[in-house]
C-alpha cells in the first residue's frame, strides 16, 4: 500500500514514505490487545493485488455490517445464505432490496442527526463482524459495502481474528446495540420517501456516476483560443449532466463520451470543471494534458490588470502588520488610474520604497516572492522603474542570505 501511494507523492514525501515502508518491513509483528490473536492486512484496488478480496465474502453463519453506503450486488455477496445478518447504516441508504436481506436494520437516531449544535452525527465507520467455521473476525477500514469500494476504488481493510470463546455474536451485538442509551434505532419498515427525496437521490447518483465516468482531458490550441476535449465512459443515467470550465462557468455543454469545450482563453484553462445536474453544481478535478506553461502568467495579468491594482496588491504583501496600516497603505499605494492625476503626485513606485526596505530586513524571502510576481506581469503594469528598484532589493536580499 505504501509503495502504491508513493507514486502520487512529491520527492520530499516519497522519501518519508520509503522510510516508513522500510520501518514496516523490519517489524516482526504488531502487538495485539485482548481479545484478538491474529491480524491480516487487505489492500484493495491496486493492480498488484487485484485478487486480494477479503475472506469476508466466504461462507459465514452470521454478519454484522456497519456501512453508510451500500450496493445491492456487494450486499448480496456478503449476506448470501447467512443465517443471521444485522445492518447499521444511513436511513437514506435503505431500499426495499437492502431491507429484505437483513434480519434487523438500524439507523442513527434523528435526535443525533439534528441536534442542538446543528452538527450531523450520521454514520461514517465501516465495520464487518463475521462468524465462520474458522472463527470470528472483525474487519475495519475505509471500504463501504459498495461496488465502487471493492471494484473501482483504492481501499484498505484490517482483519482482526478473535481468540476462541471470547466475543461471540450475542456479545458483539449487545456491545454495539446496548438496550440503554443506544445511538441507533431499529427500522420496522422501509423508510417512506417523498418524491423530492427520490429525485435528490437520483441526482446524487448521477453526479457520482459522472465523476467516475470521466477519464481525462486534453488542451489544443485553435487560432487565438484553445479547445478542451474531455473523454468519458458511457453512463447509464437518464439525467442530463452538463460540464463547464471552472474559469468560465457560462460555457456549459452536455457531457458526452467525448465533449469539446471551444473558444477558451489562456487564463480560462485549468484542471477544475463544474458539473451541473438539474440546477445543482459540483466541482471536479480532471487530469488535463497540454495546458501551456504561460497559463499562470495569463491568470496573474487577469487578476492584476492595472498598475493601480498591482500597487494595491503589493501594499497588501508589504504592509498588513495590522488592519489599519493595511487600509492606509492600500489607499496610498493604490493611486488613481488616470495618468494625468498620477503626474501631479510622486512616482507610484516611490511609495513602496520604505515598505520594501522594511521587508528586506524582516523577511528577505518576501522580496523574492514579489520579484517572481513581477516576472509574470505585463511590464506595462509593473513599470520599468519599479522593476529596476525590486531588482536592486532582490540583489540585496541575496547578499543578506549569503
Amino acid at each position: 500500500m505504501l509503495a502504491f501511494v508513493e507514486r502520487f507523492a512529491d520527492s520530499t514525501k516519497k522519501q518519508k514514505i520509503e522510510a516508513l515502508a522500510d520501518d514496516v518491513l523490519h517489524v516482526k509483528e504488531f502487538e495485539l490487545s485482548h481479545p484478538f490473536e491474529e491480524y491480516t492486512f487487505y489492500p484493495l484496488g491496486m493492480e498488484e493485488h487485484a485478487e486480494a478480496v477479503p475472506a469476508l465474502f466466504d461462507r459465514k453463519s452470521a454478519l454484522f455490517l456497519v456501512s453508510p453506503f451500500l450496493s445491492n450486488d456487494i450486499v448480496g455477496e456478503l449476506v448470501g445464505s447467512t443465517g443471521k445478518a444485522i445492518l447499521v447504516t444511513r436511513k437514506a441508504s435503505v431500499t426495499k432490496e437492502i431491507f429484505q436481506r437483513f434480519q434487523d436494520v438500524y439507523v442513527t437516531k434523528d435526535i443525533l442527526n439534528d441536534n442542538e449544535f446543528s452538527t450531523r452525527q450520521d454514520i461514517h465507520a465501516k465495520v464487518y463482524y463475521t462468524s465462520t467455521a474458522k472463527g470470528n473476525y472483525l474487519y475495519i477500514g475505509s471500504a463501504n459495502a459498495s461496488h465502487n469500494a471493492f471494484h473501482n476504488n483504492v481501499e484498505f481493510l484490517l482483519c482482526l481474528q478473535y481468540k476462541p470463546n471470547t466475543v461471540g455474536w450475542d456479545t458483539f451485538c449487545n456491545d454495539f446495540l446496548p438496550e440503554e442509551n443506544c445511538a441507533y434505532e431499529k427500522l420496522e419498515a422501509v423508510p417512506e420517501r417523498q418524491a423530492a427525496d427520490e429525485a435528490q437521490l437520483a441526482i446524487d447518483a448521477a453526479f457520482k456516476e459522472a465523476v467516475y465516468a470521466i477519464k481525462n482531458a486534453k488542451v489544443e490550441e485553435t487560432g487565438n483560443c484553445y479547445a478542451v476535449t474531455i473523454n468519458a465512459k458511457p453512463r447509464k443515467t437518464a439525467l442530463t449532466v452538463k460540464i463547464a470550465p471552472m474559469q468560465r462557468h457560462t460555457l456549459s455543454v452536455p457531457l458526452q463520451t467525448q465533449t469539446v469545450l471551444e473558444g477558451l482563453l489562456l487564463k480560462e484553462l485549468s484542471e477544475f470543471y463544474i458539473l451541473t445536474i438539474e440546477g445543482q453544481n459540483t466541482v471536479v478535478k480532471i487530469k488535463t494534458a497540454g495546458i501551456p506553461a504561460q497559463r499562470d502568467n495569463a491568470i496573474y495579468n487577469s487578476i492584476i490588470p492595472t498598475q493601480s491594482a498591482f500597487l494595491s496588491y503589493l501594499s497588501f504583501m508589504l504592509s498588513a502588520d495590522d488592519i489599519e496600516s493595511l487600509i492606509d497603505d492600500t489607499a496610498t499605494l493604490g493611486g488613481p488610474d488616470d495618468p494625468a492625476d498620477m503626474s501631479q503626485s510622486a512616482p507610484p513606485h516611490a511609495a513602496v520604497y520604505e515598505p520594501l526596505l522594511k521587508r528586506l530586513y524582516q523577511n528577505p524571502r518576501c522580496i523574492e516572492g514579489i520579484a517572481d510576481m513581477i516576472k509574470r506581469l505585463d511590464p506595462a503594469i509593473s513599470g520599468d522603474a519599479l522593476i529596476a528598484m525590486v531588482q536592486q532589493f532582490q540583489a540585496a536580499a541575496r547578499r543578506l542570505k549569503a
